[in-house]
């Protein structure tokens, strides 16, 4: 309990609570993705596109690695050196070709499956990719060639395991089946939506992305709904929903920026707090089953709230 599983530059490690190191796992690339399996393994995938299932008690591969991207030859090529850990990191922001994975894996714990942005060398776009863990192996399911210009966000899946939602670089909100790779619907945003996307248990779905504005999108199945736009919020965080239809999230206001906390229902603002002297924009919400919000900017500043009694 209490320890904590971090990738750096061609490793995942694993510390205790006091930040004394547990075990330390080397990978081709560094893990831009460290999350738990269904039963309780950790997941690690790469830039480069390695993924590696591994024990949380000793760092040991639980399974064969897989490369997305295939393996070198080295019978033919034996000159051939791997890339720098760090190669083609640049690009992980923003979706870019030189990045292969460049988002967090949706993780589906009670299916074993899980989904990645893929974009493989000189393919014209990236690729959602649906995978397996299980009977002691990662096997490939399905790839859907659907993200222009590259992925925008790290994948979602619905409550239900049905469909995978994601958002590409062209500014388009897009479902996928998830037992196929089917594209549902596509949804015109009017901005690129970046890192996450918040997905409640009915279905309704709100973007990030900093060049944007706070909305929120229902699932229809086969089509989309815009339920309520707030263009007068400029995002500057990802949004987050709560099972008390209560959101948060960070916007532009003034010169400053502010936690705004909104009615998931309509989008009106409860509340509005501001972010002492921070600038920028935040890299992610997080709230307490307690109900406390902590959002940390850019630039490694850390801002946490109570809730009013």
């Amino acid at each position: 309990m209490n320890n904590s599983y971090v990738g750096d530059d061609g490793a995942v490690n694993s510390f205790n609570y006091l930040g004394q190191p547990r075990w330390r796992t080397p990978v081709a690339g560094v893990p831009v993705s460290v999350q738990f399996t269904g039963d309780g393994r950790v997941l690690s995938v790469t830039q480069s596109g390695q993924i590696d299932v591994l024990s949380r008690q000793t760092g040991q591969r639980e399974v064969p690695t897989l490369q997305l991207l295939g393996e070198a030859d080295f019978l033919a090529y034996p000159d051939l050196t791997r890339p720098a850990a760090g190669d083609g990191l640049d690009d992980c922001l923003t979706g870019g070709p030189r990045c292969a994975v460049a988002n967090i894996a949706a993780v589906d714990a009670a299916s074993g499956r899980f989904y990645l942005t893929v974009w493989e060398p000189g393919r014209p776009m990236a690729s959602v990719v649906a995978l397996r863990y299980g009977d002691g192996v990662v096997a490939r399911l399905w790839s859907a060639e659907v993200l222009v210009a590259g992925s925008g966000t790290s994948p979602a899946v619905s409550a239900d395991g049905d469909t995978v939602y994601v958002g590409d670089n062209s500014n388009r909100l897009i479902a996928l089946d998830s037992s196929d790779g089917r594209t549902r619907w596509v949804r015109q945003l009017g901005f690129t939506p970046r890192g996450a996307l918040s997905v409640s248990a009915d279905g309704l779905i709100i973007p990030a992305g900093d060049e944007g504005y706070l909305l929120a999108v229902r699932d229809k199945d086969e089509t989309s709904q815009i339920v309520w736009e707030r263009k007068d919020l400029e995002l500057r965080g990802v949004p987050v929903q709560t099972g008390g239809g209560v959101g948060y999230t960070v916007a532009a206001i003034g010169d400053g920026l502010n936690l705004v906390t909104f009615d998931i229902a309509n989008g009106d603002t409860i509340d509005s707090d501001v972010l002492p002297a921070a600038k920028g924009s935040t890299t992610g919400t997080s709230v307490s089953a307690q109900g406390q919000v902590v959002v940390a900017t850019r630039i490694g500043e850390v801002f946490a709230f109570e809730p009013e009694k």
